[in-house]
């Protein structure tokens, strides 16, 4: 029996992982759909699309229903966006509990309604969706070149917080290995 070699393919496409509306992302290809939006509300990067009606269920630009997601416009006088300025309503999961946010991200921190510095965004309509609320009035860091995040995390920490706050680092900046635990 004659064995032969297998060869690399060299001109193959790169698989690239994707994420669902929702999910976390770093460029629009990682998207299964939509864009990736990194911004205050999402400084992680998140998987969406651009939305007709604010405050309400998510319908996207050519009028079809986005199932599951709420349509919401921050305050274009606080809301500074690193990607797609373009886009000023955008949509967001609608959530029952924050467990279900951390399946699609691990770094939503709430499920509440949209609220932009404590304040809701639509009081008439308490939808709740996930949020990072944590990171709502800061500049977001940019995961490719790290700006902002002295600017996002000021003073010098305790020593007890020096672990923590440097896995907000790897995080923040996508300086970890894929794979690699965040755990702290």
């Amino acid at each position: 029996m004659d064995v032969v070699l297998a060869e690399p393919d060299t001109e193959a496409e790169p698989l690239i992982c994707t994420s669902p509306l929702g999910g976390e992302c770093l460029e629009d290809q990682h998207c299964e759909e939509g864009v990736c939006l990194i911004s205050e509300y999402a400084p992680f990067g998140v998987c969406t699309v651009e939305c007709q009606s604010p405050g309400d269920f998510c319908v996207d630009t050519e009028g079809n229903a986005v199932e599951g997601f709420w349509c919401i416009q921050p305050p274009p006088e606080e809301f500074r966006k690193l990607t797609h300025t373009e886009i000023d309503s955008f949509c967001v999961p609608i959530c029952d509990s924050l467990e279900e946010c951390k399946l699609l991200e691990e770094r939503y921190e709430a499920c509440a309604q949209p609220e932009y510095k404590g304040n809701p965004l639509y009081p008439g309509s308490p939808m709740p969706v996930c949020l990072n609320s944590g990171a709502m009035g800061k500049s977001p860091v940019d995961p490719y070149t790290c700006a902002n995040w002295k600017a996002t995390n000021p003073g010098e920490p305790e020593s007890k917080q020096l672990c923590a706050n440097y896995c907000a680092y790897l995080s923040s900046c996508q300086v970890y290995a894929s794979g690699e635990s965040l755990e702290c």
